[in-house]
């Protein structure tokens, strides 16, 4: 059964090479990889066409769109009965394709599984563990309640599924959180609670951080407005818009203090010294695996 991989990519030239390298150690080899740039002005576009596989494609219009529009895209090129996307400065466990697969085929009625992940910052350290709660059940309710419900580039789902529910290029970020908005009455949602992703944070741009925070919050609250009277109410949408601003005013305060580390220690679980151990082996292991590179 073949897998499509979509990674769109901009300006990733220190991390691509090493989401490409987890495709190709994946234990499920019946897949194609779609590289997709959305306009780098680094060498990115380069170290995608050094690939030499005919299982990869390379995608490039010089174009920055976006991320909502190039994984719309991704959707109608795939060629795959399954879509998995990810990004170009993270990392696949070698079994991610492999067990997504499997849950997608013995669970016919769920239509998009996710995974838990490994944090890991840009010196390849694992930080902690995220996503081990189970998904017991999906609403747009739920999802305006617990914006971390699903880990965005961990979601598998069938080709089909992705091209009948594109994202909103109209939300520059969040654009997950709207969708699993718009379709959480019809479809269904299931998350393997494993870490099957390597999911890379990092504040070592605290201002930089600081102002993708201040966008998405924004775009929370055009949610909340799109979305929210119909599943919280009217009382319960005010509740959620009045936490926002003092969310912001909390996350730049802490960036002031130079505390900002305090922002991802408080969304991910530590690991016991062996698990921290096991990962970073694995890890190793997908960073020095072989790829055919011209």
């Amino acid at each position: 059964m073949l897998v499509s991989v979509g990674i769109p990519f901009y300006n990733n030239q220190a991390t691509l090479l090493g989401a490409i390298r987890s495709v190709f150690a994946q234990t499920w080899q019946d897949w194609e990889l779609l590289l997709v740039d959305d306009g780098s002005s680094d060498a990115s576009l380069k170290i995608a066409k050094s690939i030499q596989d005919s299982r990869v494609r390379v995608i490039a219009d010089g174009v920055n769109r976006g991320l909502g529009w190039r994984l719309n895209q991704i959707a109608t090129l795939a060629r795959g009965d399954y879509l998995a996307r990810m990004d170009g400065d993270d990392l696949m466990h070698p079994q991610r394709l492999q067990r997504q697969v499997e849950y997608l085929t013995e669970h016919s009625d769920v239509d998009v599984v996710a995974t838990a992940v490994y944090s890991f910052n840009y010196e390849n350290q694992i930080q902690g563990i995220r996503g081990l709660n189970p998904l017991t059940q999906m609403s747009a309710k739920r999802v305006l309640l617990d914006k971390g419900l699903i880990i965005h580039p961990t979601v598998m789902a069938s080709r089909d599924w992705f091209r009948c529910h594109p994202y909103d290029t109209s939300y520059p970020r969040t654009q997950d959180r709207e969708l699993w908005c718009r379709v959480a009455n019809e479809s269904r949602f299931a998350k393997i609670t494993e870490p099957l992703y390597f999911y890379r944070e990092s504040l070592v741009n605290p201002k930089s951080y600081l102002k993708t925070y201040w966008r998405s919050s924004r775009l929370n609250l055009r949610l909340l407005k799109t979305y929210g009277i119909a599943n919280l109410g009217v009382v319960g949408t005010l509740q959620q818009m009045g936490r926002i601003p003092f969310k912001m005013l909390a996350y730049q305060g802490l960036t002031w203090l130079g505390k900002q580390d305090l922002l991802l220690r408080q969304r991910n679980q530590l690991l016991i010294v062996e698990e921290q151990q096991e990962a970073q082996i694995v890890l190793e292991y997908i960073l020095t695996y072989p790829i055919p590179q011209s």
